[in-house]
């Protein structure tokens, strides 16, 4: 969810392809690489964009947002009392949560 909500973020900062105009923004010393610290200072999910594990964050890193699609219920609004429905159906039709949830969803 962060994922998505970070891409629907810099989308409507910096438009569809925002990973370039993004990173010249944040890369104030224009060294084409970021310490985490550096990354979170402005943005805050800097870990999540190191797949490659090397402590710093560089522009293709932020590239791949632009291609990446998170399905619809990851920026749908929560539905409290929908989810508060769904829950005490479980406990009238399974007389516990756990059991209810393990039995009916964990297929």
């Amino acid at each position: 969810r962060e994922l998505a909500e970070f891409k629907r973020w810099a989308g409507g900062v910096w438009g569809p392809r925002f990973s370039a105009p993004m990173f010249r923004e944040v890369d104030r010393r224009n060294r084409w690489k970021l310490s985490y610290a550096e990354f979170a200072e402005a943005i805050t999910i800097a870990t999540a964009l190191d797949y490659k594990m090397a402590k710093s964050v560089q522009e293709p890193d932020v590239e791949v947002l632009e291609i990446y699609r998170p399905p619809d219920w990851l920026l749908a609004d929560a539905n409290y009392e929908a989810a508060e429905e769904f829950k005490q159906a479980l406990l009238k039709k399974y007389g516990h949560f756990v059991r209810g949830w393990r039995t009916a969803l964990d297929k």
